[in-house]
């Protein structure tokens, strides 16, 4: 101990090194999961933990990492016994009520009808109608009770413009006078003019809404229909940039280890804006708009939560591109698969997990202003693995492959009318 206390610089130094290196090897599969090891094994922790401190990925965000995985783990536990339970209650809710049900039935002598009775009473309603269900806009109204109803993403639909619509046309059962019937007969002298108007309004709302419903297909497109893209990714979109020869007028907001989970909450100011300021992603799509976005995260996330979490989070983030870009044509770019003798040997980046979240996103496409692009159709071999020739370390594209991603993109292209 005498020696080492002369050596008080050369001891500080090894014992960070070993804690650097051993912080390196236990990110590898996480935080720094996107940094290159060009000789495998023998490339040594320290080296992933030198290139993650240049894109300002520190050490100590692993124990942020493991917390948040811990914390993510809880949650989706508790929200499964929670469905468990709403599921267990409403079995027996459904039980009881049955039972009921076959009780009253048996006492009236009408066993296997449903409510023809009540349908007569009603003036002629059909007992094919189930419960006086009406779709109405984006809502289910059951008598008086407007339910809401959720897109795809999870999101609650607005029913404001419902509830108006509720107000102002009367629901009418089939065989009963309307009350605009009525109304017309007694005002005859102006029934002539308001039927033409009502038409004319019919078939303006019927072909906006053909035009809200259209779909688009993809089309070949030159290099000029990127003049007004971005692209948000992490280090492979980052390579795209580099190596893929687009212009000056394509945008990139794109960092190594960006993920679905920080694009938005990160304090990294990965964005530029036209006059050379950084900004956060949040920030500059508040500030400039754009006329296609282009996204490719998610290898960095597959050691982080589940599918169907890992879905969710991607839907918020594409739901607030939305909102921040509301005349965008949103592009989900399917995440690249690895290697063939990547996806054998590793238990987290594997193509198998890849492919169970990119049939996840392309459930996201509406082929309206949200399309999928299947990135892996250019640059994988028969088996579904990403070339090994086209890869310097089993999981990034080497330079000159970037150009197959590009070309990819040109044969993709969605031309839209209007706006």
């Amino acid at each position: 101990m005498k020696n080492w206390n002369k050596y008080p610089l050369f001891l500080l130094l090894l014992v960070s090194g070993l804690l650097i290196t051993g912080a390196g090897y236990a990110g590898e599969h996480t935080i720094y999961a996107s940094y290159s090891r060009q000789d495998g094994w023998m490339t040594p922790g320290l080296s992933l933990v030198f290139q993650g401190w240049k894109d300002g990925v520190y050490p100590w965000e692993l124990f942020v990492h493991e917390a948040s995985q811990t914390m993510a783990g809880a949650q989706e536990d508790t929200a499964q016994a929670e469905h468990s339970l709403t599921e267990e209650t409403g079995s027996a809710e459904e039980e009881i009520q049955e039972s009921g049900a076959a009780d009253e039935a048996a006492e009236n002598g009408e066993e296997n009808t449903v409510s023809d009775n009540a349908a007569d009473q009603e003036g002629g309603v059909s007992a094919n109608t189930v419960d006086s269900n009406v779709l109405t806009g984006n809502s289910i109204v059951s008598g008086n009770t407007v339910q809401p109803m959720y897109d795809k993403f999870g999101q609650l639909i607005n029913t404001d413009k419902t509830e108006q619509q509720k107000e102002q046309i009367p629901m009418q059962l089939p065989g009963s006078e309307s009350v605009s019937d009525n109304h017309a007969a007694e005002e005859s002298g102006e029934q002539t003019g308001q039927e033409t108007g009502s038409e004319a309004e019919t078939v303006q709302e019927q072909e906006s809404a053909a035009d809200e419903n259209k779909t688009y297909e993809f089309t070949q497109v030159d290099e000029s229909y990127f003049d007004d893209a971005l692209f948000i990714g992490d280090s492979r979109t980052v390579g795209l940039d580099e190596y893929a020869g687009f212009s000056d007028n394509v945008t990139f907001y794109s960092a190594t280890s960006l993920t679905i989970y920080n694009v938005f909450e990160s304090p990294k100011k990965v964005a530029q804006l036209d006059d050379g300021t950084k900004v956060t992603i949040e920030e500059a799509l508040s500030q400039k708009q754009f006329g296609k976005i282009y996204i490719m995260l998610g290898i960095n996330e597959l050691g982080r939560g589940t599918t169907e979490s890992f879905f969710t989070v991607y839907a918020d983030a594409v739901n607030r591109i939305r909102q921040l870009q509301p005349n965008a044509i949103i592009f989900v770019q399917g995440i690249m698969r690895v290697s063939g003798e990547k996806s054998h040997t590793d238990k987290i980046f594997n193509n198998e997990n890849i492919n169970a979240r990119n049939a996840a996103l392309a459930a996201m496409a509406n082929n309206q202003d949200i399309f999928y692009l299947e990135i892996n159709d250019a640059v994988s071999d028969a088996n579904g693995d990403l070339v090994t020739e086209y890869t310097f370390d089993q999981i990034h594209l080497k330079a000159k492959y970037y150009q197959l991603w590009k070309n990819y993109l040109l044969g993709h292209g969605i031309i839209r009318e209007s706006f």
